[in-house]
């Protein structure tokens, strides 16, 4: 009675749905089902293709230059392509909508002196890309990934600065939950030139990570160990770029570092083409921890307005926070324990260990706030000063107070050169260490909301 009442027209309206998923279900290519190769797949214009668990041989770059392409394979550890002739693995230019996730691009196995590979994930000129939960090991001869913006011309050239100052970027590219492998003495996974952009829950071993140059973008929620040089490098030009809750384990440089792009230089002049008087704003270094860094824990170079707060440092070589060119800074609730470890260990860079301190602000920082920090030594040298701001007659305008300085050091906790505006209130300062307490807790004020 019931399918009586009912009439062909609804019965078609209910059913249809569900024909249409099942039809888009069967549409799904499967190497090697159905093609030998994922390049066969895409040669015959598939556009949802699903990889087996197996070794398949890549000879040639396989390039996408085609919209809205899902790549899945059926496992991240075991779908495995390895990439066995020169330059290019995966490469991705002038498209968008490609997603590729769950399988391993291997640029490592193969390359060699004789036969150097290049990056194993490449995107030039695309929006609304995904890489997801893959696994990407890396050649020595380029990048491991490779998001180059709308130009990857380097060098002396002037176009990727004038691509910034345009607006003219990737955006809503994104690369989330994988591991990244690599021992290129550059750059290891490169995100550069992108707005609304994403970096979020990779692990990245060998390498920096470099955030070049990118405007409303995330870099968080990322593992970075064993960098051969700084393990997060956010380039500036930049605007509101978002590095947040972040791991960096055993950098050779800076944790994190926040500095000029001086690779691009004025041919006449010779000088960098982004001034000293340039300063990036919405910058927010927040809730990350560095530990056993061979630098500064953090170093942060031409921002203004920047928020460096929540933060946990312990064990670098030189100052926990170092702060360059900066003005109207925030940095507030760090907690930086143990820093000056050059004094005990042999340093692998050198700097001026005596201004070693908790939070230095060196020349240059104006109109700060530094304020309910937590400094602890538990050491028995290198750690010369908890918190200080460089007596150079620009720094100015500056206010040190309600901070927490604990342990030991050589000459004060607080230094800050009152007559040139700077003022030091309400700190506590001791010796004492069993009030700091291995538990103590502080306040992370997020005033910016958390994508």
């Amino acid at each position: 009675f019931l399918f009586r009442s009912i009439s062909l027209q609804k019965l078609l309206l209910l059913f249809l749905p569900l024909l249409f998923c099942f039809a888009a279900a069967q549409q799904q290519a499967i190497v090697p089902d159905d093609y030998a190769t994922l390049q066969a797949a895409l040669t015959a214009g598939e556009t949802n293709i699903f990889i087996r668990d197996g070794l398949y041989l890549v000879p040639s770059t396989i390039q996408i230059s085609t919209p809205n392409i899902l790549i899945r394979g059926e496992s991240r550890e075991n779908t495995i392509l390895q990439k066995t002739g020169i330059a290019s693995f995966l490469l991705l230019t002038n498209t968008e909508n490609v997603t590729v996730e769950s399988l391993t691009l291997d640029a490592k196995t193969y390359d060699s002196s004789d036969n150097q590979i290049w990056e194993a994930f490449g995107v030039v000129n695309c929006n609304s890309t995904t890489l997801r939960d893959a696994k990407i090991l890396g050649s020595m001869n380029m990048f491991a990934v490779f998001f180059a913006g709308p130009s990857n011309q380097y060098g002396g050239n002037q176009e990727t600065i004038d691509a910034y100052d345009r607006d003219h970027l990737d955006y809503n590219n994104i690369m989330e939950d994988c591991y990244v492998e690599s021992y290129f003495p550059g750059d290891v996974l490169s995100f550069s030139l992108q707005k609304n952009g994403r970096l979020t829950g990779n692990t990245v071993v060998g390498g920096v990570v470099s955030f070049f140059m990118n405007k409303d973008s995330y870099c968080n929620k990322n593992r970075v160990e064993n960098s051969t040089t700084a393990g997060i490098f956010v380039s500036v030009p930049a605007e509101n770029n978002y590095v947040q809750d972040n791991v960096v384990v055993a950098s050779r440089a800076a944790g994190i570092k926040v500095a000029r792009q001086i690779d691009h230089v004025d041919p006449g002049t010779g000088q960098s083409l982004t001034p000293l008087t340039y300063r990036a704003s919405g910058i927010l270094l927040t809730g990350n921890t560095i530990v056993d860094g061979r630098y500064f824990g953090m170093e942060i170079d031409q921002t203004v307005g920047a928020l460096i707060a929540g933060n946990e440092i312990s064990l670098v070589d030189y100052s926990g926070i170092y702060l360059l060119h900066t003005d109207q800074a925030l940095v507030m609730n760090n907690r930086i324990v143990d820093f000056g470890q050059s004094y005990h260990r042999t340093p692998v860079w050198n700097w001026d260990a005596v201004q070693n301190s908790g939070i230095f602000g060196d020349y240059g920082t104006t109109t700060s706030n530094l304020t309910d920090n937590f400094v602890v030594n538990r050491t028995s040298g290198g750690t010369n000063f908890g918190i200080k701001i460089a007596p150079w007659g620009v720094n100015t305008g500056s206010n040190v107070y309600d901070n927490k300085i604990h342990g030991s050091f050589l000459y004060n906790g607080i230094d800050v050169p009152l007559a040139n505006n700077n003022a030091a209130e309400n700190n506590h300062v001791t010796s004492n260490l069993a009030q700091c307490g291995d538990n103590q807790q502080f306040r992370y004020y997020n005033v910016f909301k958390n994508q």
